[in-house]
């Protein structure tokens, strides 16, 4: 526990800080909102990955309230693309949630299995069944630097970018790993 932690903070330095600035959520609300209320509104010719949210930034003459600009019907592009993005992470997450099935049950149903295991090395040692799932901690131990030392300098070699894998990119490898 004491290297996991210190390893935590010793990265803390690499963590990209970035203070609240309202609900994450409202701010995706606002653009969905936006987005289907303009629905008839004609945008820009735009070939792009999830167009139909891109309504959410044109200039109508309904989208001021009392000289102000109503942010429920009017988004900026950076609120746009952010909900793009997140959409484009639901496949990830919804196979980051079966593996999270499967993880929680390393505590409960892996030591059950493990005691019906023949789990003697020797005549006199034995290896306790709630031990066995201390290989998961060595196997993430072991692929972290296995992945920081090899596999991204090996990819920058390969596709001749300097920049490291996107956010996208690294869940996927983390689950494969």
């Amino acid at each position: 526990m004491a290297i996991a932690v210190a390893s935590f903070f010793s990265g803390t330095k690499l963590y990209r800080n970035q203070r609240p600035g309202g609900s994450p959520f409202t701010r995706i609300f606002q653009v969905m909102v936006a987005s289907v209320g303009k629905a008839r509104v004609e945008v820009p010719n735009d070939k792009s990955l999830l167009h139909f949210f891109d309504k959410a930034a044109v200039v109508t003459s309904n989208d001021q309230i009392k000289g102000s600009i109503n942010p429920w019907k009017l988004c900026t592009i950076t609120q746009i693309e952010e909900l793009k993005s997140i959409i484009r992470l639901l496949p990830i997450w919804a196979t980051g949630t079966i593996f999270s099935a499967v993880y929680g049950q390393m505590g409960t149903l892996f030591v059950l299995q493990d005691n019906t295991m023949y789990l003697h090395m020797s005549p006199s040692f034995e290896i306790p069944s709630a031990s066995l799932s201390l290989f998961n901690t060595i196997n993430v131990i072991f692929w972290v630097p296995v992945y920081d030392r090899l596999i991204v300098p090996l990819s920058r070699k390969l596709t001749g970018h300097k920049n490291r894998f996107t956010q996208l990119q690294r869940m996927a490898i983390d689950l494969v790993i």
